[in-house]
């Protein structure tokens, strides 16, 4: 919080999953005026351990991390028109994260 963050709530599908944002400041750069969102779970919620793995594997297998870029990279034409759902929904085209997706399972609604 001292570094600027402004705690914004639970995310929409779980509570244990918690968000952070702060405005970015950099005149006269693209993302000037953007927000840095940080996200806060426990290390066995499986989100948590998906992203772990994610990292893990692309930084380890050259296949895995082409998988995970293509897919990036081709979902990015949504953010041109701010769509951030689209994009999420197709950089889940990737094998990769179809197999973790397996693995670990879609999040779960919040338990209240």
């Amino acid at each position: 919080m001292t570094a600027g963050f402004n705690f914004i709530g639970p995310g929409p599908l779980h509570s244990a999953d918690l968000w952070f944002i702060k405005k970015i400041n950099r005149e006269g750069t693209r993302i000037d005026g953007g927000l840095f969102k940080i996200h806060l779970t426990p290390a066995d919620f499986g989100a948590s351990r998906m992203l772990i793995e994610t990292r893990d594997r692309c930084n380890n297998n050259p296949a895995d991390f082409e998988d995970y870029k293509s897919s990036k990279v081709k979902a990015a034409e949504h953010l041109a028109s701010g769509n951030i759902f689209e994009y999420k929904k197709a950089k889940g085209s990737s094998k990769l994260l179809q197999e973790l997706n397996k693995k670990y399972g879609e999040p779960s609604p919040p338990k209240n």
